[in-house]
């Protein structure tokens, strides 16, 4: 409890009365939950490119309101994706966004008018600070400067100068190879396509933990950051 339904690892031990566990069996709970609807949708200013969230691995289609598809792509490891869309998308036109998940479950159609305004350049020539705790870059003069990470919270933001340098102090500071997404919002509230940096990974990983050992004493198991060597 609760019921495991959306494609989780579970590990499946056995304890003695004495507390003494066996090594871990793992396994993925079945996937019949859909994901939800895509959010943060935003269209680049030529019409040529979409983005927006949606869940790590699912597979976004874009169809026009012909029911035409225009554009495929694949959320990425961080929740975003990016869409080329052919023939661009113009102002007005209704979309219509759907993502499947690798199970096959779809997520119900989000329904997205392109705006008639055009959107600004995506910020450029980002450089992260050695210690994760600034982003540097380039953005149209005068935009709002957004920095988000994996779970689209905003974690810095600052306006471009008159010659359109920023840098933005984020918090917290990113130090364990986040990828992020940094985008120029103008005046009239308009966001560019998101622009990604990964941060610097400085960050050593926590000790390994759930430790056991088999009964012969030739394995152990546990639990570690995902893609670090024991």
């Amino acid at each position: 409890s609760p019921a495991q339904a959306n494609g989780e690892a579970l590990d499946v031990r056995l304890v003695d009365a004495a507390g003494n566990a066996s090594a871990p069996l793992q396994f993925d709970a079945p996937d019949i939950t859909p994901p939800e609807a895509v959010t943060n949708i935003t269209v680049g200013a030529d019409g040529l490119a979409l983005s927006g969230r949606g869940e790590p691995g699912a597979t976004v289609e874009v169809r026009d309101a012909n029911g035409t598809v225009i554009g495929t792509g694949v959320v990425g490891a961080n929740g975003t994706f990016l869409i080329d869309l052919a023939p661009a998308a113009q102002p007005g036109e209704q979309l219509s966004l759907v993502q499947t998940d690798p199970s096959g479950n779809a997520s119900s159609a989000l329904q997205f008018e392109v705006p008639v305004t055009t959107a600004p350049a995506s910020p450029s020539d980002l450089v992260f600070a050695e210690d994760g705790s600034s982003i540097s870059g380039t953005a149209p003069a005068g935009t709002r400067v957004e920095v988000h990470d994996a779970n689209g919270t905003l974690i810095g933001s600052v306006v471009a100068g008159p010659d359109g340098s920023f840098t933005v102090t984020l918090d917290p500071p990113q130090a364990n190879g986040e990828l992020l997404d940094v985008v120029a919002i103008d005046d009239g509230g308009v966001s560019s396509l998101p622009a990604q940096i990964t941060a610097p990974d400085i960050t050593a990983p926590a000790a390994p933990t759930e430790l056991a050992v088999s009964a012969d004493g030739s394995v152990i198991t546990g639990r570690a950051e995902p893609g670090s060597t024991v």
